[in-house]
Order: C-alpha cells, then sequence, then structure tokens
C-alpha cells in the first residue's frame, strides 16, 4: 500500500480590530456558539477497493468483503485469524438463532464438547476499532464478538436482522455479499436448549480473495468546528474544538506534521496532535489552543487558517480568538449554567445542552431531544456530578470562557467494561462554556 503524507499546518492571518468587544463581568455570561465547516454525511463504505473472504460451510458458501479501508486494524486482526489453520477452518457456527443471527469462530467448537462451545477464542490482545459508519443495521454484517473493551478475539457473529445493541460492543469488519441464504439456511439448523446446532452447520474452509483493480482513488478531506470564534483575555488561551473527517474510500496512510506559527507573541498548539486521520470514513477531533499575548487590546480578533493535508488531499477551517473581557471562575458550592457538548474521539455527541449541535455533521446519537441547561453543584460527588459531566473544566472555566477538554477512559468509565451507553474504554472529549454561576 503506498504511503500517503498527512500535515496539519496553522497559517495565522492579518488581525482584525473591530473596536471594544469585551463581554464584561458579572453573574451571568455567554458568547455565541458559532459552528463552521461541514463534515461530509454521504460516505458509503466501498465494497470494490477491499479484500473478500470465501467461507465455505456445509449448507454452502458465503463471501464477506472485508472493511480493509475503512477498518484496517481489525481487518489485519482478520488476515491472521484466516491464516491460522487451527483457528477458524474446520469449526462450527456453534450458537445459531433462526432469521436473527449465526456465530462462530470459536476454536473449541472443533470438538464435540458442547459445553465448551462459545468459550475460547478470546487470548488475543487487541484494540477495538469501532467505525462511525459500519452498525449493524442490516442482514448480513459480521462483526467480532468483544465481551468487553478492547476484548475481541476470534469468535464472529453474522447478522440476519437489524441488531442495533450490537454498535461500539462488537467492531465491525465486514459484510457478506454474496450466499446470505447460507447464513439463513444455518441459523435454522436444529438445536438444544442453549441454541448449539446438533449437527452440521461447519465452517470447512475459509480463504482470500484479493481485491479486483485499479486501487482506490485517494481519501478526502473535510473539517468541521465546534465553535469557530472563541474569547480569551490578554495572557490567557481560547479553546477551540474541530473535527475532521477523510471522506474518501482509501485509507490516509502516513504521519501528520504540526506547523505552527508564533507571530506578535500569538502562539498555537494542538490537542491529539499525535492522532492521523487514517480509515476511510473515520474522524478526528482536535483542539486548538491560541495564546492571547499580555499587551493585547481589547477587541482585537486573530483568525487562524488550519489546514489538514494530505498528499492528495487538504481541508481549511478559519478559527477567531477575541480579545475580550470574561466573568470570574466560579468558586466551591456555587451552582453553574452550562452549555456544553460531549463527543468521542470521532467526533459523536452523546451528551450536549445545545440544539445547536444537533445535525448531521456532529451525529448526535444518544441525547434526542437534547439536555437542557441544567443547574450543577460546583462541588462534584456522585449525586450531583456524573462522569458525563466534565467537573474539572467547570472548575477552571471562568464565566463566559469556553474550554476544551480530552479525558482519558481511566479517568471517565473506565477501560474494562462497557457501562452507560457503551462509553467504557472510550475517549471522551468535552466543550464546555459556563454561563451563569451563584
Amino acid at each position: 500500500m503506498r504511503g500517503r503524507g498527512f500535515a496539519l499546518a496553522l497559517v495565522v492571518l492579518v488581525p482584525v480590530f473591530a473596536g471594544c468587544a469585551g463581554t464584561g463581568a458579572g453573574p451571568s455570561t455567554e458568547n455565541p456558539i458559532e459552528p463552521c465547516g461541514q463534515l461530509d454525511t454521504s460516505f458509503e463504505p466501498t465494497t470494490e477497493h477491499n479484500p473478500r473472504l470465501r467461507f465455505e460451510t456445509t449448507n454452502g458458501t458465503m463471501t464477506i468483503v472485508v472493511y480493509g479501508q475503512q477498518v484496517p486494524f481489525t481487518a489485519g486482526h482478520v488476515n491472521r485469524l484466516a491464516q491460522q489453520e487451527d483457528t477458524w477452518e474446520d469449526t462450527r457456527f456453534h450458537q445459531v438463532f433462526p432469521d436473527e443471527a449465526v456465530f462462530g469462530g470459536d476454536p473449541r467448537s472443533s470438538n464435540d464438547d458442547r459445553d465448551a462451545w462459545g468459550s475460547g477464542g478470546y487470548h488475543f490482545n487487541t484494540v477495538d476499532e469501532h467505525h462511525q459508519f459500519l452498525r449493524h443495521d442490516e442482514p448480513g454484517i459480521v462483526s467480532l464478538l468483544s465481551p468487553q473493551p478492547n476484548g475481541a478475539g476470534s469468535q464472529f457473529v453474522i447478522t440476519l436482522s437489524p441488531s442495533p445493541s450490537l454498535d461500539d460492543r462488537n467492531p465491525v469488519f465486514g459484510k457478506v455479499v454474496e450466499g446470505l441464504d447460507t447464513a439463513r439456511e444455518l441459523s435454522y439448523t436444529p438445536t438444544d436448549d442453549r441454541n448449539r446446532p446438533l449437527y452440521g452447520a461447519h465452517l470447512e474452509n475459509v480463504t482470500w480473495i484479493d481485491p479486483p483493480e485499479p486501487a482506490a482513488p485517494p481519501p478526502e478531506l473535510s473539517a468541521y468546528g465546534y465553535d469557530c470564534t472563541e474569547v480569551a483575555e490578554p495572557g490567557d488561551t481560547a479553546e477551540h474544538l474541530i473535527a475532521v473527517r477523510n471522506t474518501g474510500p482509501s485509507i490516509l496512510d502516513g504521519t501528520m506534521e504540526t506547523s505552527l506559527d508564533d507571530v506578535e507573541g500569538w502562539g498555537a498548539t494542538i490537542t491529539n496532535a499525535e492522532q492521523v486521520v487514517v480509515s476511510s470514513g473515520q474522524t478526528v477531533v482536535y483542539g486548538l489552543n491560541v495564546t492571547v499575548p499580555e499587551d493585547a487590546e481589547t477587541g482585537t480578533e486573530k483568525t487562524f487558517d488550519v489546514t489538514f493535508r494530505g498528499e492528495e488531499s487538504s481541508t481549511s477551517l478559519e478559527l477567531t480568538t477575541r480579545v475580550g473581557e470574561l466573568g470570574q471562575p466560579a468558586v466551591d458550592q456555587d451552582k453553574v449554567h452550562l452549555r456544553y457538548i460531549g463527543v468521542l474521539e470521532d467526533g459523536r455527541a452523546f451528551d450536549t445542552t445545545e440544539t445547536i449541535y444537533v445535525d448531521e455533521a456532529s451525529l448526535t446519537w444518544f441525547k434526542d431531544p437534547p439536555a437542557q441547561p441544567q443547574a450543577i453543584p460546583l462541588s462534584p460527588s456522585p449525586e450531583t456530578l456524573n462522569k458525563t459531566q466534565p467537573g474539572d473544566l467547570i472548575q477552571r472555566a471562568r464565566l463566559g470562557e469556553t474550554v476544551v477538554g480530552f479525558i482519558a477512559p481511566e479517568d471517565a468509565y473506565g477501560r474494562q467494561a462497557y457501562g452507560e451507553n457503551n462509553l467504557g474504554g472510550r475517549l471522551l472529549v468535552f466543550q464546555v462554556q459556563v454561563t451563569s454561576a451563584r
């Protein structure tokens, strides 16, 4: 596969002097939320540029397209499983549910001890790769069973009906494009009282079919800013939250370089800069932190042209920092009103107070309708501030200031269990604005 370099460059535009634009201090301070850019939501996973697997079973043959361009790490794991003779070949579809799903891939199902079927194949060290556009939304979706975050092994499931409960638990790696009737016939195999086949249902042989030529077209990039104008006081930092998506049909393979200009005392850094938009359809969230000079005048605006660049594709956003006055931070025991959004590392929102974010660009998926602005005691406690509400960000934000935080799994829902809304094992990203405190 030919590598395609990826660079992230910031170009500083000429400052704009717009007069005094201070927000003022006081018990209530609010700055408008102004999204910008657009994430292309028309993505469809391609089949013509991906390899295929042929499953030969006692009931017939199935051909599965493996989404190597969309989930390259999972596809690489599947490749290793398919090439190991003692993993998939000569095993059984060890559990079947008529017109719902068939389960296979357990090496222990190669023997006649039914009590052991479904208990093996979890000794692999994997990282679950969940793709926001690969869902269990139709018959024929193939995914790896993952009983806990990053716990996928060799067992897989082929769906025969929409199965949304598997989303963001089982990493999808493919789709049956030929022979779905074979899977459906397997689902009707006579079983015992635990849906384990009494006979037949063998996966006899597994072979790879190379993808057809020509090679996939180059990646295409698009970008979205959750709030593209932020306010900061002299000497402070304005924090922007942005998302970049590879909307093309092929992997963006290479490294990301960050070029940051420091003009007239202004500076900028990128949070999460080590993450590269890699696979087809993937989104990565970044933070842009702009440092305002100590001597900056109130009303000054500086716009950064943020360019995300691959070898054959690029996309840009203009992000503005305005020098203005902010209120004081909340203090212990204050109750604060928030405007916030919480997103996953792929840009999907799981919690928000703002209807402005409920659109195709942010791909809101949990809150419908979104939560209303709420008063939350500043001092965190299990009763008043759960882990989907960014307590540390609230405590450091000044009134009217927008702050961004990247919360590691161990500081949120942990790495060992999926938890509420499948947030376990996930990086959580928050953008928070405190609008009032009392």
